[in-house]
């Protein structure tokens, strides 16, 4: 009876040691789900039969520490694959916020299998692991113990140590992955949106593509903020197609600045170039019938 309350105990435990999902537990929630499953004895539906039997072919040698009964065979067999893949949905559903909670209710009653919903969790919450490796590394890298410190403070820095190793472990991540993570790590502050964007990625990403990123909005924003030639006709294209002048009907300027209507405004030197523009401007205007029409409008008021 003590070996029982002790089983009891030592289950309890480690399901109160299991974290709620979030964007940044995926490895510790996995490992210590997948533990919790395997005391159960619902993981095998997961990790050796994803899929539902067929019913044809012959029993896995596994079966035979299933408990089928004195007479196994593979009708008992798909029933218990069921009955242990919806036990370890209903494992999983505690330990989800309200949202991924509710969304797995919905998969169990289109009868998903356990191992649809792990790997739907696994899709969802990986893609935040480049983020959270990343925090891990620079944090292993920060770690140091100075010259002449205390046991305690020795024993203390070692024990972080283990631990951001332990984590790194139990996410499996690559050496290219460690990589990567330090040239987002570089680029985190000059480029945070391109960094984010990368972060959200399921594909394997290369420190290459990274900094190949980074490079090509920095060269966007130089020849932007540049004097250039090129940059300045741009520049002045598109400010001249903004302003319409409403008196000479010219783009590049108002009719507050407009040199033709006010030839002192013109730039020194070509007082007599916007003279002549001006007479030319007027003379054009003489002959528009539009012009004729408010001109002889206007005399005629003025004789009466």
């Amino acid at each position: 009876m003590s070996k029982s309350l002790s089983a009891d105990t030592s289950d309890s435990g480690v399901k109160n040691s299991i974290p709620r999902l979030n964007d940044r537990n995926w490895p510790d929630w996995c490992s210590k789900m997948q533990y919790q499953l395997d005391k159960e004895g619902t993981l095998w539906t997961i990790i050796k039969v994803p899929e539902k039997p067929t019913g044809t072919g012959d029993l896995p040698e596994f079966s035979y520490f299933l408990n089928l009964g004195a007479k196994p065979g593979m009708p008992r067999f798909i029933e218990k694959w069921q009955y242990d893949s919806d036990k370890a949905i209903r494992a999983m559903l505690p330990f989800l916020d309200a949202t991924r909670h509710q969304e797995v209710l919905i998969m169990k009653e289109e009868n998903k299998t356990a191992a649809e919903v792990w790997n739907a969790l696994k899709e969802r919450y990986q893609k935040s692991d480049d983020s959270t490796n990343m925090s891990l590394i620079v944090d292993l890298v920060q770690l140091e113990i100075p010259n002449g410190a205390s046991l305690k403070h020795v024993q203390k820095t070692f024990d972080e140590h283990l631990l951001h190793l332990n984590k790194l472990r139990s996410s499996k991540i690559t050496v290219e992955q460690i990589l990567t993570s330090f040239t987002m790590r570089l680029a985190q502050q000059a480029f945070p949106s391109i960094v984010d964007s990368l972060s959200c990625q399921t594909e394997s990403l290369k420190p290459e593509t990274v900094v190949n990123r980074c490079l090509e909005s920095a060269r966007r924003s130089d020849e932007i903020g540049s004097d250039t030639p090129r940059t300045t006709l741009l520049l002045g294209k598109r400010k001249q197609g903004k302003d319409k002048c409403s008196y000479c009907r010219w783009t590049g300027h108002n009719s507050e600045n407009c040199y033709i209507k006010d030839p002192s405004k013109a730039p020194p030197g070509s007082r007599q170039k916007f003279e002549d523009l001006k007479a030319k401007k007027e003379k054009e205007r003489s002959r528009d019938p539009n012009t004729k029409r408010r001109k002889l409008s206007a005399k005629v008021q003025e004789d009466e």
